[in-house]
């Protein structure tokens, strides 16, 4: 791990070597310091963040929807945190939180909308429909986002948040990202020992006097509240909140506590591996995160939908 915290600090568009990368991190050395703690600390910084957070939430929805497909791309999230963005910059707020918040509102507003068609539709529920549902919602709130920012000519000006790229962050980004898991512990922390009674499923739970409904709603607002503020830095970034999760299930470990570490840690390893990768296949021009994470989610994902995509945890 630490081996690819130093290879992310050392590639850029234009490499440093290890005499630059000390120096900036422990001498007052103006050149090397600007590099290392304007540009590359705070992207490595937003990378590992942005992968907790993401990871965190497909965790929780998985878990508590009973399904490996569950994720925040998959149930339509990312699409209403990121028409939230897209409106933030169409009525040009000055707030600088407003952009988050407004990220966050729409992603809850999809939760609701998927709530709210899963209670219209027989069985709307079910692990399956509540998928389907979730993606229908997600592909038309996003395409109305595309819709509005290209009337607003906003691909121009902001492609990040389409496109999915930790090129242009900054330490009030790293700030937003650590804040917002921060605030999001405490809840966190109350729902690890809820968690462990979801291996026994939904009806159990009920027998057991569980809130079951409400340790769910939880769990769906956590992951709405990290998943939109990291699509508020650094746009959409599909796949990491689903083959996460997934990774750490295929290493049968049963606790919780160990699962939320093994996702931690393989969220740093897949998210700062696919970092150093959008560096160097163009080099020196950079690829967008989103698309390299692709090219490893993409073949994970249908890897899912042909062995157990969609089988209950057990």
């Amino acid at each position: 791990m630490p081996i690819l915290f130093i290879v992310s600090l050392l590639i850029g568009s234009s490499s440093i070597d290890w005499q630059v990368l000390y120096k900036g991190l422990f001498f007052k050395d103006a050149a090397s310091q600007q590099i290392i703690y304007d540009f590359r600390l705070p992207r490595l910084l937003i990378v590992i963040l942005a992968g907790l957070s993401l990871s965190l939430s497909g965790y929780l929805m998985q878990t508590v929807a009973h399904n490996r497909l569950a994720s925040p791309s998959m149930l339509g999230l990312v699409d209403g945190a990121l028409l939230g963005v897209v409106l933030s910059k169409i009525f040009k707020f000055t707030f600088f939180l407003a952009t988050p918040l407004l990220a966050i509102l729409g992603s809850l507003l999809t939760i609701g909308l998927i709530y709210l068609l899963a209670s219209l539709v027989a069985d709307g529920f079910e692990k399956t429909k509540l998928i389907l549902i979730g993606i229908m919602i997600g592909n038309l709130i996003g395409s109305f986002a595309s819709l509005l920012a290209l009337r607003i000519n906003f691909f121009s000006d902001s492609f990040i948040f389409f496109l999915g790229t930790v090129s242009d962050v900054s330490w009030w980004d790293v700030l937003l990202l650590l804040s917002s898991l921060l605030l999001c512990l405490p809840l966190l922390i109350y729902l690890v020992p809820q968690l462990a009674g979801f291996a026994l499923g939904d009806d159990m739970l009920y027998g057991l006097g569980k809130p079951v409904k409400q340790i769910k709603l939880l769990a769906f607002l956590l992951a709405a509240i990290l998943s939109a503020t990291t699509v508020s830095v650094v746009g959409k970034l599909n796949f990491i909140g689903l083959i996460v999760p997934n990774i750490v299930y295929l290493l049968k470990e049963n606790r919780i506590s160990k699962q939320l570490l093994l996702n931690i840690l393989v969220s740093l390893e897949l998210m700062i591996v696919s970092d150093i990768l959008s560096k160097l296949i163009r080099y020196p021009y950079e690829t967008p995160l989103a698309f390299v994470i692709s090219l490893i989610g993409i073949p994970f994902f249908f890897y899912i939908l042909r062995t157990q995509g969609g089988k209950e945890r057990v």
